[in-house]
């Protein structure tokens, strides 16, 4: 699904908005570089070579893109190596890069960003976003049934490797990374366990046992 990014900017390339009036030679880079650009993509359209097989188009985008993060946390250097299905309609070159940030954290989504190079107005601006599945996310865990198997465990006394009982019997812990193991996004195993809580708590109040002020551990009443 594709979304908007969440404040639309178009930005002007540094060398172009931040250079003195006197400096002519970085002057005349910048604007050769843009100059550059539109050339050989335009040259390349005409002799129906693809976009992507122009020769190092890395180099020539980043030459024209501003310094600094910008918009959809970009920089230059992330360009390297990540430039996606890129189209040249003149005077706008567009093309997609796949972003990691969320998939560092677990998240089986990467963001992908539109980009959109206006070489008549020597402008960079991010278009529009989308996500991308990078793996399989997690069967869903039906944890009331979880909770329903341990609380019959505790109930009945019952020797498992998910459970620590005191000699009388009376006290037991739950380890809960033996039935919720950590690890994959952390919203989910902390959503699981805590719907797992939840729900053990209430099957063992049902059966006479009370959740102790160290979680995870529970007491037989009467």
């Amino acid at each position: 699904m594709l979304t908007p990014p969440t404040h639309p900017k178009t930005v002007s390339p540094t060398p172009l908005v931040r250079l003195q009036e006197n400096d002519h030679g970085a002057q005349m880079t910048a604007v050769s570089a843009w100059m550059q650009l539109e050339e050989v993509l335009g040259e390349a359209a005409a002799n129906g070579v693809p976009i992507d097989e122009v020769p190092n188009l890395y180099g020539r985008i980043a030459g024209v893109w501003p310094d600094g993060v910008i918009e959809g946390g970009m920089t230059r250097a992330k360009l390297l190596g990540r430039i996606e299905n890129p189209t040249w309609e003149s005077p706008k070159l567009t093309f997609e890069i796949e972003r990691h940030g969320a998939a560092a954290f677990g998240s089986t989504h990467a963001e992908v960003q539109l980009w959109c190079i206006d070489v008549a107005h020597a402008t960079v601006n991010l278009a529009r976003s989308r996500t991308r599945q990078l793996r399989p996310t997690q069967p869903r865990l039906d944890v009331k049934a979880l909770a329903a198997d341990v609380a019959d465990l505790i109930a009945g006394g019952a020797e498992d490797p998910r459970l620590v009982w005191s000699k009388d019997r009376r006290h037991v812990r739950v380890q809960i990374n033996e039935i919720i193991p950590p690890g994959g996004p952390k919203e989910t195993a902390a959503a699981r366990r805590k719907r797992f809580r939840e729900s053990l708590e209430r099957l063992l109040g049902e059966s006479g046992w009370t959740r102790e002020r160290q979680r995870d551990r529970f007491s037989r009443t009467g």
